[in-house]
């Protein structure tokens, strides 16, 4: 029932003991686990990826290969002549900043389809 109504299944369809009086079967229940279960694993990857971007993206200067640029980070370096946005530090930082931006925007689209799909389900068969 908490599942339920954290889906917005049965809202406001009458008293409390109607709701309680339907229950799902446990073979909908399953059903239900195994569907959902792909998309929640493809969230999951999507999150983990956000994630990665941000080390990657955003705090680029901090990694171990560009933290020796910190000092001059205006100045080119012949450590980020090929690196996305080069040849400086402050470049490299806003071109992978940008490409992380980019893709934590794509996600947050994916991950909202996700999220109405798996309510679609859980309405479906709870």
């Amino acid at each position: 029932s908490w599942q339920r109504a954290l889906a917005g299944v049965g809202a406001g369809t009458g008293t409390g003991e109607a709701e309680r009086a339907w229950r799902p079967k446990a073979r909908r229940v399953f059903g239900y686990a195994l569907l959902s279960l792909l998309p929640a694993l493809v969230a999951l990857l999507l999150v983990a990826l956000c994630a990665y971007s941000v080390y990657f993206g955003f705090l680029y200067p901090l990694r171990p290969d560009a933290i020796a640029a910190i000092g001059h980070p205006f100045s080119a370096d012949p450590m980020f002549h090929a690196s996305w946005g080069g040849p400086t530090l402050v470049g490299a930082w806003a071109a992978h900043a940008a490409v992380g931006a980019a893709f934590w925007a794509g996600s947050l689209l994916f991950l909202h389809a996700l999220c109405a799909l798996q309510a679609r389900l859980a309405r479906r068969f709870c």
